[in-house]
């Protein structure tokens, strides 16, 4: 943070100055329309510049006390005291120097004109309107001036250093502080302004074109002044934050609007950034918690879709283990083992994952996949028929990196994978407190025990008879046995998986 961006004393004294000096042109201003002639008495002239001399002298005064707060906001910035350590206190008072200055600068031209409207038309009913309207008008719209022109200053030199977070939690009650200022200057110059001037187009006795004319030019200037701003404190920021929505809606999480100030719009930006915020910080979860369980667990826990208990699903469990491992890694450092397996399994659930199978864990050099749990697309044939694709899959890759290994001057290696499709029960088992998704059940042992027996069979892949008849004609199979399953009474008949 530069000095060059914090508010200074001299900035706002140098607001203050052209504003007296502005109200005191649209004083002269209408005065002068008023006179007959259209030129000043001498008696007005000195009375406007000794006016003019006497607030010039009084606005440093003004300014010193107004800009106390401002200065001691200032001086804690520079001293690096963080924005949300600020004092409330003065942070509202600085928020509120627009309204002061609103007051200030419409009451003061209202003294001013007051006597000279009654010195110029006299004590008439006519002149009591003049004193009424034509005063209070310019005051109005003096004020409305002032009001915003102290808006912008703040806007521009306090709130973005209030603001540098692009939150407003440490400014909980100040969050809409301006959210009605912008329509209540609406409702000034449209509910009272426009209304008294054609009032005084309408009633009085000698309608004057160049006090109409005056009245019109001001008013128009005004409110081009206030519409200026408004359109900046909303549409600009409606604008702004339209265009990060459309960002973040076609995934781009990093977008931030920028909060420039302490009203409506910048709440709303602020509330912006915290939803895109949650969304970041929900796909990060996503993301690191997909590289513990598998892609579609984590959406649906996420989701809340998955609960603690489980559920009867029909589905395919499929081992594949690599043989010999224990023999192979007894030589090998435990650095060499890790790095092995890693890229082992980098290329083996890469298959798992493109044939729409989830991970369900490693077991030591094993990987157990499922398909059809949480969710089955297409029903048990199209999960059978996947597991058995992502089975001649994982050969294929297998095939690929033993070359690569040989090239290295590494062995190769080899794996067997078992298939069986059956009920079993899925869900989250274990604790509140720690909970995992997975399957157990007779089907996930008779799965295991299938890999074991590639083995004995010397065949890479086996699959149960319920799995080979959920394939159809396209796959070829070859029967090898009927074999008994420790732990079950009914044996199963053993396919090979050719082609």
């Amino acid at each position: 943070m530069t000095t060059s961006q914090l508010p200074t004393r001299k900035g706002f004294l140098s607001l203050l100055f052209a504003l007296v000096l502005s109200g005191m042109a649209i004083a002269v201003g209408y005065v002068s329309v008023l006179m007959s002639d259209g030129s000043l008495p001498r008696v007005l002239i000195q009375y406007f510049a000794a006016v003019t001399v006497l607030l010039l002298l009084l606005t440093p005064l003004a300014g010193w006390w107004s800009s106390r707060t401002l200065m001691r906001l200032r001086n804690a910035l520079m001293n690096e005291v963080a924005p949300e350590d600020l004092d409330p206190r003065d942070v509202k008072k600085v928020l509120k120097l627009p309204r002061w200055v609103f007051i200030s600068q419409s009451g003061l031209l209202l003294l001013v004109l007051l006597p000279v409207v009654v010195y110029v038309a006299g004590w008439s009913p006519d002149a009591l309107s003049h004193v009424v309207i034509v005063a209070g008008v310019a005051s109005l719209m003096q004020g409305v001036v002032g009001y915003y022109a102290c808006t912008l200053y703040v806007r521009a030199k306090v709130c973005p250093v209030l603001l540098a977070s692009g939150s407003f939690a440490h400014l909980e009650p100040l969050r809409l502080s301006q959210s009605w200022h912008h329509v209540a200057a609406l409702i000034i110059l449209l509910g009272a302004v426009l209304p008294a001037c054609f009032i005084q187009m309408l009633t009085a006795s000698e309608p004057r074109v160049e006090l109409v004319a005056f009245l019109t030019l001001h008013f128009l200037a005004v409110g081009l002044l206030v519409g200026w701003a408004v359109i900046r404190a909303v549409m600009g920021p409606v604008r702004v934050l339209h265009d990060h929505m459309r960002e973040v809606a076609q995934g781009r999480l990093d977008q931030r609007a920028p909060v420039q100030a302490l009203d409506t719009m910048g709440a709303l930006s602020a509330h912006f950034n915290t939803m895109v915020e949650g969304l970041e910080q929900r796909e990060r979860i996503r993301q690191i918690f997909g590289r513990y369980v598998a892609r579609q667990v984590a959406e649906r826990i996420l989701d809340g879709q998955i609960e603690l208990g489980g559920e009867r699903r029909t589905a395919t469990v499929l081992f594949a283990d690599i043989r010999g491992f224990t023999s192979m890694s007894e030589p090998m450092n435990p650095e060499d083992v890790v790095n092995f397996l890693n890229a082992y399994f980098e290329v083996m659930v890469g298959c798992v994952i493109q044939h729409g199978g989830v991970l369900d864990k490693f077991i030591g050099d094993c990987i157990m996949a499922l398909f059809g749990v949480p969710v089955s697309e297409k029903g048990a044939a199209s999960d059978a028929r996947a597991a058995v694709a992502c089975a001649k899959d994982m050969r294929e890759q297998l095939t690929a990196l033993n070359e690569r290994r040989v090239a290295k001057g590494s062995s190769p290696i080899d794996m067997g994978i078992g298939i069986h499709t059956g009920e079993l029960v899925a869900g989250n088992i274990g604790t509140a407190e720690r909970m995992e998704y997975t399957v157990v059940g007779d089907t996930v042992n008779v799965s295991s025990r299938l890999e074991q027996l590639t083995k004995d069979f010397q065949r890479p892949i086996l699959i149960s008879r319920s799995t080979a008849e959920l394939l159809g004609d396209e796959t070829v199979l070859e029967e090898i046995s009927t074999v008994e399953v420790r732990g079950r009474k009914q044996p199963i008949t053993v396919f090979s998986v050719g082609g």
